[in-house]
């Protein structure tokens, strides 16, 4: 319906579009939603979602930066594209995570942060309230993370960056982070299986088969009121439902 809705709006608001143009116009609203056309790729996807958690919203959240590029030779649909982006970025960088910013530069021992600076954290570009995280940008955040660790690493090894770092503190195998990239997006029939056989969670945590078993058994917003509960308050348990019902990522640990 919201993708629906939207293409309404764009031929409310461009009744001469060209044909090309609705073309890049449903390209954009399918991808920057998380449905791309993966082409040549497309018959393969059924099969990739058996090992792979939502495999087409993954991929999107690489294809929408270069399919974002290369609308800005329509002068119809860039207008929109840039649009959607400003407000997206706007909304959750600047007025969301930009207001935690405020409050915890005003009141540093009210427990808000936002970690803009050092991707190498889990936490990077989430708002953190106690000991819960909370991701808001849609899928986008573990994607750009990935890339600038590997752009990170680069200029660490070149002596550009961090260089109060000791080399065995530089040397980040990057096969290792795309390798974990992939861990987070597993099935949930995978990750059960990877867990029992090598013992460890997906952070490289020991992991006892039942608690790999209630992991799998419970709903995702369960474990997100139940970690945040137990490492916080019951007033975290119920925020981090909220959030999680609106489809934010939640992550809840003790620092």
């Amino acid at each position: 319906l919201a993708r629906k809705a939207q293409a309404d709006a764009f031929l409310a608001t461009f009744p001469n579009a060209t044909t090309q143009q609705m073309k890049n116009m449903g390209e954009w609203i399918m991808t920057s939603g998380g449905r791309p056309n993966m082409g040549q790729l497309e018959p393969a996807m059924n099969y990739l979602s058996l090992g792979l958690f939502a495999p087409k919203l993954t991929a999107s959240r690489f294809m929408t930066p270069y399919l974002f590029a290369k609308l800005m030779s329509d002068p119809v649909v860039r207008k929109v594209a840039i649009r959607d982006m400003v407000g997206f970025v706007g909304t959750v960088g600047g007025g969301i995570l930009g207001t935690a910013k405020i409050l915890q530069t005003l009141y540093p021992d009210s427990g808000i942060s936002v970690n803009y600076t050092n991707p190498s954290e889990a936490d990077f570009g989430k708002l953190k309230v106690g000991n819960s995280r909370y991701d808001m940008w849609g899928g986008f955040q573990q994607p750009v993370r990935l890339m600038l660790r590997i752009g990170q690493a680069a200029t660490d090894r070149a002596g550009w960056t961090n260089q109060l770092l000791t080399d065995p503190e530089k040397a980040v195998d990057t096969r290792q982070l795309m390798w974990d990239f992939l861990n987070y997006k597993l099935h949930p029939n995978v990750q059960l299986f990877h867990d029992l056989v090598s013992g460890t969670d997906v952070k490289h945590q020991p992991i006892e088969p039942t608690d790999a078993m209630l992991n799998y058994i419970t709903p995702l917003i369960g474990r997100d009121i139940y970690d945040a509960w137990h490492n916080g308050s019951a007033f975290d348990g119920l925020g981090a439902g909220a959030a999680s019902q609106v489809g934010f990522g939640v992550n809840s640990y003790p620092d």
